[in-house]
């Protein structure tokens, strides 16, 4: 190579590379401006007010699961603590920030390393993009976190089928992830499951077992490392059983109070996909993963991997289906799945256009109108969600209304109790609350008598300030109206506020 062609090749890496920062920025920023940068003020009655209720508890000292209880990993609490030890407006909106251009990075490698063509990469990437604003919500959730930590992994993963090897570091990297994960959800480690057990069935047949053990043992070290800090963390504190109890055996238990099918569950995922034409490039994606099992061109291994593949996406929509429910933020559990197939069918397709066009340029152009016209639906809940979240004028915004009242009428060291509701309550008035089920979980608390019966002792106990409530918001029979009895003989009603919320103040003796 001359001095011009080296000078022209090096310009050429250095464009790509500028091309290829902004756009990863560029969809970051979409993903963070279409969700809300303050919760308080832009969507106070999410989930995330849960969670980041548990990091403001775990600031002022209480414990995961002893003193501020919800039925997600403890790594989820831990992002939502160090977030409101960062700022508690704006903290929770850096980390999201962070891991969200962590994602997009590793989703550019992993496309790159399949086609390596920039054009290619940036056009999944912008569909998976627009994918993943139809299902992040509001954000702040175990799922939007685990993103970056499959697709890393899921890289790793392919370099391994490419170059049959991969470094060991790498492999104790996987295996941080895959610890971490499960410490967000446990049921979202799937990718892991089916793919190092893909190249452990792979490495057994190849008689590899030498190299197989290093892996294993790489792997082993990850998950200690992942795990050991929150092991101990829970044992120093006392509550390693409650803390297993809440993260993983409380969700095998909530899997099964939902009424849906598990048909109803996969039409579901099937209009998501449906949605952004995703379906058809499964169906190309699938056909040339049959091509590749009927060619006597292809390796035994690629052959191998491309049915490890397919499994993977099954059992990916497996995953989402499992807890019977619609929510939709579940669905960002495809997204990495989907990378792969994506990018496979645009390559192979391309090469199509091309022998029957012969016309690079054309080719480049129809791919891109092609995927424009084929996601209008996604472009338009980008649209959406980008006027969605607008910040709430304080005379409407009824949560912070009643975090004022009770922030004027109470002691920083008082405790409050909102049945049913939010984080948002406790966040806006600046008080914990007096019950380590500050919200109780999505279930018939009836079915689960040992939360109910701790709730009311520790409500007798602490003798909150003030409790709120909220018409419609209920927990179970039995135990709503336990709490009003309680409320009738202790709290007197103090003041209505809209959305039938009510807010009550303990009697004096």
């Amino acid at each position: 190579m001359n001095k011009i062609e080296w000078f022209n090749n090096k310009r050429m890496q250095i464009f790509s590379g500028i091309v290829a920062i902004c756009w990863i920025v560029f969809c970051t920023a979409i993903i963070m401006y279409a969700t809300p940068r303050n919760y308080i003020e832009q969507f106070p009655g999410g989930d995330s007010t849960y969670f980041m209720y548990i990091g403001k508890a775990m600031k002022e000292g209480r414990l995961m699961y002893e003193g501020a209880w919800d039925s997600k990993g403890p790594f989820l609490f831990f992002l939502n603590y160090i977030a409101m030890m960062i700022n508690e407006i704006w903290g929770v909106w850096l980390i999201r920030t962070v891991f969200m251009l962590v994602f997009f990075f590793a989703l550019y490698k992993l496309l790159m390393l399949i086609s390596g063509n920039l054009r290619q990469s940036c056009i999944i990437m912008g569909v998976l993009m627009l994918m993943l604003s139809a299902a992040i919500g509001e954000g702040n959730l175990s799922e939007e976190y685990s993103l970056a930590m499959i697709t890393i992994s899921l890289y790793y993963f392919v370099q391994y089928i490419k170059k049959d090897y991969i470094e060991f570091h790498k492999i104790i990297i996987c295996g941080i992830l895959c610890g971490l994960t499960f410490l967000l959800r446990a049921n979202m480690v799937i990718t892991w499951i089916i793919f190092a057990t893909g190249i452990f069935i792979y490495m057994i047949w190849k008689k590899q077992g030498r190299q197989l053990v290093n892996y294993i043992f790489g792997f082993a070290i990850g998950l200690i490392i992942s795990f050991l800090p929150f092991v101990l963390y829970f044992l120093a504190k006392g509550c390693l059983v409650e803390a297993w109890y809440a993260s993983v055996v409380f969700n095998i238990k909530y899997c099964g109070t939902s009424s849906e099918s598990l048909f109803s569950m996969l039409m579901w995922v099937y209009h998501y996909l449906e949605k952004f034409n995703y379906i058809v490039i499964l169906v190309v994606f699938g056909c040339i993963i049959l091509g590749v099992l009927n060619s006597k061109k292809k390796t035994d291994k690629v052959k191998f991997f491309g049915i490890v593949f397919l499994i993977y996406i099954i059992a990916s929509v497996a995953f989402v289906c499992m807890s019977l429910r619609r929510y939709n933020h579940y669905l960002m559990g495809l997204i990495p799945a989907m990378a792969v197939p994506g990018i496979v069918a645009l390559k192979e397709g391309e090469v199509w256009l091309k022998n029957l066009l012969n016309q690079k340029t054309i080719v480049a152009f129809l791919s891109i109108i092609l995927t424009i016209v084929l996601n209008v639906s996604g472009l338009d809940i980008v649209k959406d969600n980008l006027e969605h979240y607008q910040v709430i004028s304080e005379q409407d915004n009824v949560y912070k209304q009643v975090g004022k009242y009770i922030r004027q009428n109470s002691e920083q060291s008082d405790t409050i109790y909102a049945h049913r509701m939010c984080g948002a309550v406790y966040l806006s008035s600046d008080r914990l609350s007096a019950t380590k089920y500050f919200a109780l979980s999505a279930v018939n608390v009836d079915d689960f008598p040992e939360m109910s019966n701790q709730l009311f002792s520790d409500l007798k106990k602490n003798e909150p300030a003030f409790i709120v409530t909220q018409d419609g918001r209920t927990s179970g029979v039995k135990t709503d109206e336990r709490l009003n009895k309680y409320i009738a003989e202790n709290y007197r009603l103090e003041k209505e506020f809209s959305n039938g919320i009510h807010v009550f103040g303990r009697m004096e003796e």
